[in-house]
């Protein structure tokens, strides 16, 4: 699965380094030197005493070429607008699930969407932004 994250900030370089364990994640932004600074020296994780690196590539927005299953949007609400324009250039120019919605089939939300849901539960923690995000796609697919 090939997954983009808009806006490698604290929370897009979390969700981007987590997911680059099991999925094909590449990142997005627009400060040349963090990007630079993430294709250097990887994505690190912290918990405690622990820590991992992941290599995760970083890309200047506008730059991606290839089509992608997910796109995950970790901006700020003043950049929605900026980040709206790019989607709209990007190859396919829609994303898996709305050509499921579009389409009448199910589509794959439980599955990524859900899964940081319950990854969060598990951990005894609450994701509203993702909880909406999963409702409002079951909502969408029984139209």
């Amino acid at each position: 699965m090939k997954i983009t994250v808009i806006g490698p900030g604290a929370m897009g370089l979390l969700f981007g380094g987590k997911l680059a364990a099991c999925a094909d994640v590449s990142l997005v932004g627009s400060n040349a030197a963090n990007l630079e600074k993430i294709n250097k020296e990887g994505v690190t994780i912290k918990r405690g005493d622990d820590s991992v690196t992941r290599m995760v590539p970083a890309y200047m927005a506008g730059t991606c070429t290839e089509p992608v299953d997910v796109v995950m949007i970790f901006t700020k609400a003043y950049q929605i607008l900026r980040v709206q324009d790019h989607l709209r250039k990007a190859p396919g120019g829609f994303t898996s699930i709305y050509s499921d919605i579009k389409n009448g089939r199910k589509t794959e939300a439980d599955f990524i969407c859900g899964a940081v849901v319950r990854a969060a539960q598990d951990q005894g923690l609450r994701v509203p932004v993702q909880e909406t995000i999963l409702r409002l796609v079951h909502a969408m697919e029984e139209r």
